[in-house]
């Protein structure tokens, strides 16, 4: 529902009643919120979320009590306190890195995955820079390619706290996605405990999500077809094997998979909109 990567200052409350009507006098409502995590030129306030148009819509009034902030409603839906900007009373995004798009991007005119990226921003699965570019021959990282796979599977887990030992590097925008796919079994830390978001995410590592997305069976020979066999981790050649076999991943030049090869953003949307394809025929 954060789909404009809004901050939550409290967790999301959906409360029902069992009738259709809006009730005759307004409800109070108290909500307490984390004022932790506000700056100088922040406040906070109650939204409500909007299921026909799919948006955040602020609730007017409010008086705020220290942590507490005080509404009156004449309905029941989904709401939560957001971390709102002093000035305009918009909401704050936590994104600086990759805010929502405006329709287009003014660099991926004639590239080879244009429409992949297009259908995928219309999606709403990812987003370009601030610059109005989507920079479809950059590295994606790890942290990126989290927000992307969790936005293409649109889960609705709540957030937890991590434990890698390099959590504070995992920007906010990106937190609640790696969340979402440390539950999901879909992601894990290395062995040292970090997650390195920063780090560029390998052939290898973005094949394993996605099957791990998928649920597919990781059981089997140890072996795959392609040309470099030997090069691809234990740990990524049932994974491998089984998205070939599926026709999601393929083989560059003499049929290596180059596990080790950095993936760039439009591989990565191509990848994940060949996978929600997949899931729609199956």
């Amino acid at each position: 529902m954060l789909k404009n990567k809004e901050i939550l200052a409290s967790p999301v409350f959906e409360l029902l009643k069992n009738f259709t009507e809006n009730f005759l006098k307004p409800v109070k409502m108290t909500f307490t919120f984390d004022s932790s995590g506000l700056e100088s030129h922040h406040s906070a306030a109650v939204f409500y979320y909007d299921e026909v148009n799919k948006a955040w819509e602020k609730v007017d009034g409010g008086i705020i009590k220290g942590n507490q902030i005080i509404v009156e409603v004449n309905h029941f839906t989904k709401f939560a306190v957001l971390v709102v900007d002093k000035t305009s009373g918009k909401p704050v995004l936590n994104n600086p890195v990759e805010p929502t798009t405006e329709p287009g991007f003014s660099d991926i005119s004639g590239h080879w995955a244009e429409a992949r990226i297009k259908q995928a921003s219309s999606n709403g699965i990812i987003n370009g820079y601030p610059d109005g570019t989507f920079n479809p021959r950059k590295n994606v990282t790890r942290a990126e390619f989290s927000v992307m796979l969790m936005g293409a599977l649109n889960l609705q887990k709540t957030e937890v706290e991590l434990v890698f030992s390099d959590k504070t590097e995992i920007g906010t925008w990106a937190k609640m996605a790696v969340s979402q796919a440390v539950q999901e079994g879909i992601i894990s830390g290395y062995p040292d405990d970090t997650f390195r978001p920063n780090a560029n995410i390998t052939r290898a590592e973005m094949v394993v999500m996605v099957a791990n997305a998928l649920k597919v069976s990781t059981t089997g020979n140890a072996t795959t077809s392609f040309a470099d066999d030997k090069s691809i981790p234990v740990w990524a050649k049932t994974s491998v094997e089984a998205l070939k076999e599926l026709g999601l991943v393929e083989g560059m030049g003499n049929n290596d998979f180059k596990p080790k090869a950095q993936t760039t953003r439009a591989e990565a949307v191509v990848i994940l909109m060949n996978m929600l394809d997949k899931t729609k025929v199956e």
